[in-house]
């Protein structure tokens, strides 16, 4: 196990609009993230742990999202049913949806909220600089 303190957060202009990927620890090619959510009035935390080459495959497709303005990029948990799906709308908004924290938890968040392509670029290069 590897000790390591690096976050991932998708900046956008609002403090009511956050997603934040903290990483703590990476065993083999699995990295485990404190994933942390606001959206709107709520907020959920939850620990998440995924494959390196899930995290180089969610990089490569936001890539793709963010040069043709369309689709959508999923990223699922290994050891729970939390997730992320980024889906390009219309004008260059996307929307963030997912699930923090499993159904088998006693607590869990669905959540969505609406940003701008702005927010990709930033994300991608810190998700880059997590993998090292």
């Amino acid at each position: 196990m590897m000790e390591i303190e690096k976050k991932v957060q998708l900046q956008t202009n609002t403090n009511t609009k956050q997603l934040q990927l903290h990483c703590k620890y990476v065993v083999q090619d699995s990295f485990t993230f404190y994933l942390s959510v606001t959206s709107g009035l709520f907020r959920g935390e939850s620990v998440i742990c995924i494959r390196r080459d899930q995290i180089l495959d969610f990089i490569t497709s936001l890539e793709h999202l963010n040069s043709t303005l369309e689709g959508t990029v999923k990223l699922n948990d290994n050891d729970s049913d939390s997730y992320l799906y980024f889906t390009m709308i219309d004008h260059g908004h996307i929307k963030v949806k997912g699930q923090v924290g499993g159904l088998h938890e006693d607590h869990y968040m669905c959540f969505e909220f609406i940003t701008d392509q702005t927010v990709i670029s930033p994300f991608i290069k810190e998700l880059k600089n997590i993998l090292g």
